[in-house]
This record gives structure tokens, sequence and C-alpha cells, in this order.
């Protein structure tokens, strides 16, 4: 395909008249350098991207519709797609699925954006060595007060890998996303993770009908006085689905079954007791995750 990119903006140099020669060297060298694109080698953007702009802090480009990415041709085959992505007003600023299609408009994958974030994107298949994929939103089109295009959404940052990026609290093969009822990340003693209440909440893609696993890391915190305690997983019906034992800190494997549909799943993580004070902190601390994953079973 053609791009439709805009020139890269050239670099203008400032004249600093009547600045010595030490003062100038020592300027240049503390001022860093900002991304000067939305991706980086070896991908490339390809058709229907809008010129990049620059807010306070960030790049951006905004999109009307069918975004094109494009591996360099010696790239490796790519499983994930890392975006981080903005509803624009050509969708009332409103929730968007945002499609990632393959040649031909087979869907790749799908990732749901609330508002700006970033969201890892599963594509199946893969994306091969030199194909090429296209960001797609249903709907949209609504007119920009005081801009002549149609800004259905905007992208900050794009990249792809064959591996799930370390990301949180979150490894393992699906994207997973993490919900309501979960404290805020966090490091201490050179280890991370999050701390929990109860009814953390975390979303699985659509299964297809498959069984998938749950994979763990988990500790009893002092709402339990950090004595063992029965992890429990219910969907969003309020059904409890799985459940596994924690003593001290312990790795838990729990099967999540298999269900039929195209929607995404939502899940909360419950333990069977707890509510103590924690010394010091007026949260309260049931468990905390270092790790939480979901794989194929």
């Amino acid at each position: 395909m053609t791009s439709n990119l805009a020139s890269p903006p050239r670099t203008r140099t400032a004249l600093l008249l009547g600045a010595s020669a030490m003062l100038f060297a020592w300027g240049a060298a503390c001022t860093k350098s900002a991304p000067t694109e939305i991706v980086e080698a070896p991908l490339r953007l390809g058709a229907n991207w809008h010129d990049l702009e620059k807010d306070q802090i960030r790049v951006f480009r905004w999109v009307t519709n069918d975004a094109e990415l494009v591996p360099d041709a010696g790239a490796a085959a790519s499983k994930f797609l890392t975006i981080e992505a903005e509803p624009g007003p050509g969708l009332d600023s409103n929730p968007m699925d945002l499609q990632v299609l393959g040649t031909g408009g087979a869907l790749l994958g799908a990732g749901k954006f609330e508002g700006r974030e970033t969201v890892v994107i599963r594509l199946w298949p893969e994306l091969p060595r030199g194909g090429e994929a296209f960001l797609h939103v249903e709907g949209g089109g609504k007119a920009t007060p005081g801009d002549s295009r149609v800004l259905n959404f905007r992208v900050f940052s794009a990249k792809l890998s064959r591996r799930p990026p370390e990301n949180d609290i979150i490894r393992g093969e699906y994207p997973i996303k993490l919900a309501g009822g979960w404290y805020p990340y966090e490091t201490f003693q050179g280890k991370s993770f999050r701390w929990v209440n109860q009814d953390a909440e975390f979303i699985v893609p659509k299964s297809g009908g498959s069984a998938r696993k749950i994979r763990l890391d988990v500790e009893p915190g002092p709402g339990l006085d950090s004595k063992p305690f029965e992890l429990m997983v219910f969907d969003q019906t309020g059904k409890q689905v799985a459940a596994g034992k924690v003593r001290y800190r312990t790795k838990v494997d729990m099967v999540l079954p298999p269900v039929e549909g195209g929607n995404d799943l939502t899940y909360k993580l419950r333990s069977d007791r707890g509510g103590k004070p924690a010394p010091n902190d007026p949260r309260t601390l049931n468990f905390r995750i270092f790790t939480i994953g979901v794989t194929e079973n």
C-alpha cells in the first residue's frame, strides 16, 4: 500500500547568540530528545494516519479508520500488539473496541479502550514477517468541532512482540486486564505485588469454548493473620468456578471452565475469610498477589 504519511518534521537548530560555548554544550548535554514517532523499528506506519502531533508530554497520531501497521520483512512473526490509544470525538469519546485486521479484513485480535490506556492485544493467527495489520473501529465518523478531519481515535504508541510484555503483575499467554478491587501496584523490599481486600477482578479474552488455567503467585496477609486460606474464583454471574489452597507464599494453579460465546469474561478473586485490620495501614490487606496469568489448560 502507498503510505500517506507526512514527511518527518525537520530538526530546527536555534542559534543562541551571546552564550558561551561552555553553556551551550552543557545545555545540549542536559536536553533529552523527545520521541519523534509513535512506533520504533522494526515496525513502520503505512497508510491512513494523520500528521504527527504532540501534546505537553507525548507525540501521537489521530486516525479516521484503518490505520496501517507494517513490520519490516526481516522482523520475527509477532503474537502481541501493545498499544496505547484513546477514543476521540468521532466516537463521542465513548469506549471503543479496537480491532486488528489482517490481509483481506481477517480479524487478528481486538482490545477494549475505556479511555486513554495501554492494552495488550493477542494476535491470532500471529502477524507474519512482512505482513500488514490495520487498526479499525466500527461506527464513529462524527464531525470534530473546529477540525475538518474525522478523529475516531488516536494512538500514542504501538509495539509488536513475540512474548507478552511484563505488565504490572500480569504474566501468562493471554493478555488479561485487571479491573476493580485491586490496591495500587507497589514494590517493597525488592518484591512487587498488589494487595487485595476482596473481589479483585480480572478480565480474560473470549475463550471460544476451551478451558484455561489461571496461575497465581499469592500470599496471605494481615487481614488473614497471615495464615493459610482458600482462594476462590467467581464468574460474572456470581458462581464459584474454581478454588485453591494458599499456604504462606504459594503458587496456585486453577482451571477456568470452558465458556461458549464471543465476549470477554470477568472473574473475581475472593478469600474464604479475612477482614482484620493491618498494623499501620488503613487498608484491609487479606492477601497479596505477585503474579497472575492465564494460559491454555
